[in-house]
């Protein structure tokens, strides 16, 4: 739980960002990342992104915009359609809809699995409106969605860190 909201807190601060200097440069959100030492201050998290809506061929897609640490994974992931997986787009149209914070199901991370790795993910989306406050129905909502800042987590580095000092023999299903 107190894990979880250090890490939408995090979001949220990205979100800030967005929204205080739109549009943000890819080289902006590298040094808003770096500040964060993502390494030593939220292990588990592979990096922070922002996806945005765009009409592709007819159809509504949210691809990866800006992702850090721009490392030869998370460059794998960029340009990525997260709406083109249910998963990942249940999670979107959750957070979407209501303004929260919302966890994806179990996924397999487009780093990973454009490498060939198919172990556990898992993604926590924030939405990013236009306006300042949050609208008042879904309809504006979504009129006004710039797109997701979120975060993408293997699962076990996720439990291993969060779980360290807890319990001796902890299983996770």
């Amino acid at each position: 739980g107190d894990r979880l909201l250090a890490y939408e807190a995090l979001l949220r601060a990205g979100a800030g960002l967005l929204d205080a200097f739109w549009p943000v440069e890819s080289d902006d959100w590298r040094r808003f990342i770096a500040q964060m030492r993502l390494a030593t201050v939220y292990p588990g998290l592979q990096g922070v992104g922002f996806g945005a809506p765009v009409e592709e061929s007819g159809r509504a897609a949210t691809k990866v915009v800006l992702l850090e640490p721009l490392d030869d994974a998370n460059r794998l992931a960029l340009g990525f359609d997260m709406a083109g997986e249910p998963r990942r787009r249940a999670a979107m149209e959750r957070a979407g809809n209501s303004g929260s914070p919302a966890l994806s199901a179990k996924v397999v991370l487009i780093q990973d699995l454009r490498r060939g790795l198919h172990t556990a993910g898992f993604l926590l989306f924030l939405p990013v409106y236009s306006s300042q406050t949050l609208p008042a129905t879904v309809p504006e909502r979504r009129q006004s969605l710039r797109g997701f800042v979120y975060g993408a987590f293997r699962a076990e580095d996720f439990f291993r860190t969060t779980l360290r000092g807890t319990v001796a023999d902890a299983s996770i299903e």
